[in-house]
């Protein structure tokens, strides 16, 4: 059936809520947004029932490594590159064997082998050859981010003014910030085009960071992540991620050394606790979804909007997906 008809739904957009609201969806796009219910069409459709619950735009994971028992590494495709070029003092829980500084012919060759797959790599700009990188990436139109690096201010400043434009898990995995020595963080708050990703879940953030981060750079300027390994969805146990054994117990992955490793935490669940931070519900699905299917150009997605995909997410007030829709098929 080409038309599918959803009423009584609180739609969250950017602006504010739509309440109630109703969409015609026909073939996987959204036809109409209308307050209410006006009167139905003659034609055949599918009347779906929101029962009163939210209704948001598609949530968009730029920075996921796994999830259910499966890790983006066990197939033969990918997209969003974390490394290898890391700075080893701030590897986090990055198998050090693998990593090493910048190589042009070596991202040349997996550049043709990844044939236009490739949408954001995330490097330490400090390392050997750091620049030459991102000189590279910026012509190929690749999002450049910056993460497990011990950039000073200065070195993190070059690395945007050259086309650096967004910071992987904000805070995590890069020098702190000291009121002598503000490296990198710092000089990211301070660049408008530079975009943060945060891993809310309790763990990585304490809330008065993520509202320091939403403050500074506003719903259009950050975006949730999970960073989830294939724990996600499985609950506590003993997992093999990026070559060490990990353990998830009350939720939270770690090494051996109680380093921390990825979260486990669900996008649904990023969006609560965000609004539990005190960040208005609109503003969290702004960085849910909005922010970054601006960032990836994703056109046709990130808003509920007339000609747009119909991707979207129906969640009951505790934040509990009901279902999920892309392009107008519930999955």
């Amino acid at each position: 059936m080409s038309l599918k008809i959803l009423h009584n739904v609180n739609v969250v957009q950017p602006g504010d809520f739509v309440l109630p609201a109703t969409l015609w969806i026909r073939n996987g796009i959204i036809e109409k947004l209308e307050s209410g219910l006006s009167s139905l069409p003659e034609v055949e459709y599918e009347l779906m029932d929101g029962e009163g619950h939210l209704l948001i735009p598609g949530m968009i994971d730029v920075h996921i490594h796994g999830a259910n028992g499966f890790d983006m590494m066990d197939g033969s495709e990918a997209s969003n590159l974390e490394g290898p070029y890391l700075n080893p003092k701030r590897k986090g829980m990055q198998n050090e064997r693998f990593l090493r500084h910048p190589n042009l012919t070596e991202m040349k060759e997996i550049f043709n082998e990844a044939d236009g797959l490739i949408k954001m790599v995330t490097i330490a700009p400090e390392l050997p050859g750091g620049m030459e990188l991102i000189s590279f990436l910026k012509e190929n139109g690749v999002i450049i981010a910056v993460a497990h690096s011990d950039a000073t201010y200065e070195e993190a400043k070059q690395a945007f003014e050259a086309g650096a434009s967004h910071v992987t898990h904000c805070f995590n995995g890069m020098r702190p910030i000291h009121h002598r020595d503000p490296g990198l963080v710092v000089a990211a708050f301070e660049e408008e085009h530079v975009s943060l990703q945060a891993i809310v879940d309790g763990i990585h953030l304490h809330p008065a960071i993520v509202r320091m981060m939403h403050r500074l750079k506003g719903p259009d300027g950050m975006v949730l992540i999970t960073d989830a390994l294939q724990a996600m969805g499985l609950g506590d146990g003993n997992y093999v991620f990026g070559g060490h054994h990990v353990t998830v117990s009350d939720g939270v992955a770690r090494l051996e050394d109680g380093t921390l490793v990825s979260s486990t935490v669900t996008m649904n669940e990023a969006l609560r606790l965000t609004v539990e931070t005190g960040i208005s519900l609109k503003d969290a699905v702004q960085m849910a979804s909005t922010t970054p299917a601006r960032i990836l150009s994703l056109d046709t997605l990130g808003r509920i909007s007339t000609g747009l995909d119909a991707d979207l997410v129906l969640l009951n007030e505790q934040f509990q997906v009901q279902w999920t829709m892309i392009k107008g098929h519930i999955i």
